[in-house]
């Protein structure tokens, strides 16, 4: 079982270290918090279709801010195409397709008892 603290969390505690225990729960190291890996890194972030676009057709999580009011703002799933001089999002949701402003890879799908 392993647990995550924030490094914010660990520097509202005053800390800017851990203990490193064995199995017998000797002390083995001090780490600084610096130098562990950020959990932040793993999560997937929002990337600006002005920035990049995806290297390969697929099906993407896209962010899609209606251009007439920036207040209706939704995610959606849809399928990108490369085409010879151009690319598409979302061919069937025309709406959709112009407006996408952000992607992300979907995740991996479920997987019962993993």
């Amino acid at each position: 079982m392993s647990d995550c603290v924030s490094r914010e969390f660990m520097y509202k505690l005053g800390a800017r270290c851990i203990a490193v225990r064995n199995e017998n729960g000797e002390l083995v190291a001090l780490t600084s918090i610096e130098s562990l890996p950020s959990v932040e890194s793993e999560r997937p972030k929002w990337i600006p279709v002005n920035e990049h676009l995806p290297e390969k057709g697929g099906r993407y999580l896209t962010y899609i801010i209606n251009p007439i009011d920036s207040r209706l703002q939704y995610m959606m799933i849809c399928d990108y195409f490369i085409l010879k001089n151009s690319h598409s999002w979302c061919p069937d949701d025309e709406t959709a397709s112009n407006h996408v402003v952000a992607w992300m890879p979907l995740p991996e799908p479920y997987k019962e008892g993993v």
